[in-house]
């Protein structure tokens, strides 16, 4: 049994991103989600699973619907700062009460460029806009969105993955 694996869903790159850092950074090997079977994540001790964040939905996270959350460690990528989002209604929306209880999660931000987006996005995007200029107390939240629309943004960084690698390092023993 290997020690583990990064398994990522990503649209549009920033979630992929992170998985490689961490798996280079761990030594460990990098699969997408759509490539790997069920089958496949039993001959790891540990899988740490990256999605990216797209209508409350954790991009790829079906594959692992009936994992118990033990020895798993999950990323979410999405626009907000992980320091100002509450990610609970995602996580409650997405993940069984025994996988919240289980499993160790870590939330990273990714960027976006509005020009690469799909026609769907765009109007999803564009919704949330008129959502939130119509709100008299936008929230922080609100307010960083508003900022960076319609803009190419990218809030990734590399140390960002830091205290994730630290976890797992610390629950495998690994000295990488």
């Amino acid at each position: 049994m290997e020690k583990a694996a990064v398994i990522y869903g990503s649209h549009y790159g920033t979630t992929k991103q992170y998985a490689e850092w961490i798996a280079e950074s761990l030594e460990v090997p990098v699969f997408e989600a759509s490539k790997v079977s069920k089958k496949q994540l039993q001959e790891f001790e540990m899988i740490i699973f990256g999605g990216g964040l797209y209508a409350s939905g954790i991009k790829g996270f079906k594959l692992l619907k009936e994992h118990s959350g033990k020895n798993l460690v999950l990323f979410t990528v999405g626009l907000a700062d992980p320091q100002t989002t509450d990610y609970r209604p995602i996580l409650t929306q997405n993940l069984s009460q025994q996988q919240l209880q289980n499993a160790k999660i870590f939330h990273l931000r990714g960027g976006i460029d509005y020009g690469q987006l799909s026609k769907i996005h765009r109007g999803m995007m564009a919704f949330k806009k008129k959502d939130a200029e119509k709100k008299r107390e936008p929230s922080e939240e609100d307010r960083q969105f508003l900022a960076t629309y319609n803009q190419q943004i990218d809030f990734t960084h590399r140390q960002a993955i830091e205290p994730l690698v630290d976890h797992v390092k610390k629950e495998l023993k690994i000295h990488v």
